[in-house]
C-alpha cells in the first residue's frame, strides 16, 4: 500500500508500518493509532476507508520525510553559520549532546560525516605518484622532532629516506 509517497507493507501491524515514515517512531505511531481508534494488533490491510482517510489527514499535517530532512539539515547549517557549540561539534564530527569522546564516539563520527583516515602513505604509493625527475629535483623536508618527513603534504615513516639524508650530508 502506498500512502503519501511511502510504500507500506500490508501485512504488518499499523503501528509498525507507520514507522516506515522518516520522522515517526513507535511512540508517535501509537499516538496516531489511538487518534484513529485502531487496536494495537490491527494490520494495515484490515483498515477501513474512513480510517485510512483519517490516517492520511493526520500524516499530511505532520512534517515527515524529505521536508523533515531538509529542516534538520537547515538547522545544522544554521548552527554552523552562527558558530554555536552545537555547530562546532557538528563540524568536528563529535557527539553534540554531551556524550563522552574518550571512547565510543564512533556513531557520532559516522552520522556527522567525518571519517577517520590515516595520515601515512606507503612508499609504493609515494613512488607511483611522483615521477623520477620530480623526486630528484625536490628533496623532502625533514622533521627532526617528529621523526617524520613531509613530502608534498604526505607523511610517512622515513626508513629509507633517512639514509638519503645522511648520504647528502657526507657528500658536502
Amino acid at each position: 500500500m502506498k500512502l503519501l509517497g511511502v510504500t507500506l507493507p500490508d501485512n504488518k501491524y499499523v503501528k509498525i508500518a507507520l514507522t516506515y515514515f522518516y520522522g515517526i517512531g513507535l511512540k508517535t505511531a501509537e499516538k496516531i493509532c489511538s487518534q484513529i481508534s485502531v487496536h494495537k494488533t490491527c494490520r494495515l490491510n484490515e483498515l477501513t476507508e474512513p480510517q485510512l482517510n483519517d490516517l492520511a489527514l493526520i500524516l499530511a499535517r505532520m512534517t515527515l520525510e524529505s521536508e523533515l530532512r531538509r529542516k534538520v539539515t537547515a538547522n545544522i547549517l544554521h548552527h554552523r553559520q552562527i558558530g554555536t557549540y552545537v555547530g562546532k561539534r557538528h563540524v568536528m564530527g563529535y557527539p553534540v549532546r554531551g556524550q563522552r569522546t574518550k571512547t565510543n564516539a564512533r556513531t557520532a563520527r559516522k552520522l556527522n560525516g567525518k571519517s577517520i583516515t590515516r595520515e601515512y602513505s606507503s612508499l609504493a604509493s609515494l613512488h607511483s605518484s611522483f615521477s623520477a625527475s620530480d623526486h630528484l629535483l625536490k628533496q623532502p623536508e625533514v622533521g627532526f622532532l617528529t621523526g617524520l618527513r613531509n613530502f608534498n603534504g604526505l607523511r610517512y615513516f622515513p626508513l629509507v629516506k633517512l639514509v638519503n639524508l645522511f648520504s647528502r650530508t657526507l657528500k658536502r
